[in-house]
């Protein structure tokens, strides 16, 4: 466990919100008893990064965590960042635009702000697809059990993405 929790204040230090650079470990898992060495110890964590260069930053930052076969303890690292960095293009920024004037006209707000989050826009965008993550109704404590949907939203979000579609579809005319 201590060899788990000197790699954890290590990839705590990494964490540079104010560049995009997020690092957070949690789960962890090891020991049955404060009496007891564990024999295993594990944690599992989840980064987001702005760009490839981040991305290449952070791995070699993990890989340095790991330790030689015969070492005791013994550190592994596995790793796989499976969303790529989804920055803000000219393409997204449009979309932003455009989506945010369909907003407007309906006299609804749409603010935009970057969460350092991921989803499965991040590989569309990837592809090559402007991506935005902002028409989903409104609620709160996402991912939790208390989560909530505001229901006035649903309406309101379904109004703004039947615009954004037809004046989408009007530019590719």
């Amino acid at each position: 466990m201590n060899a788990l929790a000197h790699a954890i204040v290590r990839i705590a230090a990494l964490a540079q919100p104010e560049k995009g650079l997020i690092a957070n470990v949690g789960p962890l898992q090891g020991g049955s008893a404060t009496n007891i060495v564990p024999d295993y110890a594990a944690c599992w964590g989840n980064v987001r990064f702005t760009d490839a260069a981040a991305t290449a930053q952070l791995a070699a930052h993990f890989d340095a965590l790991a330790t030689t076969a015969d070492s005791l303890p013994r550190v592994l690292v596995h790793r796989a960042f499976n969303r790529p960095a989804k920055p803000l293009l000219p393409p997204v920024q449009d979309l932003a635009n455009t989506a945010r004037a369909a907003a407007e006209d309906l006299d609804q707000k749409l603010p935009f702000g970057s969460t350092g989050g991921v989803c499965d826009g991040n590989i569309l965008q990837e592809a090559g697809l402007p991506t935005i993550d902002t028409l989903g109704v409104r609620g709160g404590n996402l991912h939790r059990t208390d989560e909530f949907v505001e229901v006035a939203s649903l309406v309101e979000r379904a109004q703004l993405l039947a615009v954004l579609m037809m004046r989408l579809s009007m530019r590719n005319a």
